[in-house]
């Protein structure tokens, strides 16, 4: 029998939402990047465990959205699902990327 022990921590996740992620993610796939991107998300973090705190972060043309949720029911993790099916619309309204500044703040946040 395998036994692990999984627990709760904190989490930052910085996610791009510049209007290059509606580009595709190559010629040979039309596979659009934001929807990579949620796709992974989703799954990543529908298997945290619960408890754990995330710091959700989207950037273009500056910090457009930040808010944190604590893994503790299904309304948490489906608030969480809501913000990432929101990231698709953000690219559609933006162009520019302010990485550094969305980076600062997101390694500001892990860092407290």
């Amino acid at each position: 029998m395998v036994v692990s022990a999984v627990r709760a921590v904190d989490y930052v996740f910085v996610v791009d939402t510049s209007g290059s992620m509606r580009e595709r993610v190559s010629r040979q796939n039309p596979t659009v990047k934001i929807t990579v991107v949620q796709n992974h998300l989703r799954q990543h973090l529908l298997a945290l465990p619960s408890d754990s705190r995330l710091t959700l972060i989207s950037f273009n043309t500056g910090l457009k959205d930040q808010r944190e949720v604590v893994l503790r029911s299904d309304a948490d993790r489906q608030a969480v699902l809501e913000w990432v099916n929101g990231l698709e619309r953000e690219t559609r309204a933006h162009g520019s990327t302010h990485l550094w500044a969305a980076l600062r703040r997101g390694l500001s946040v892990a860092s407290e």
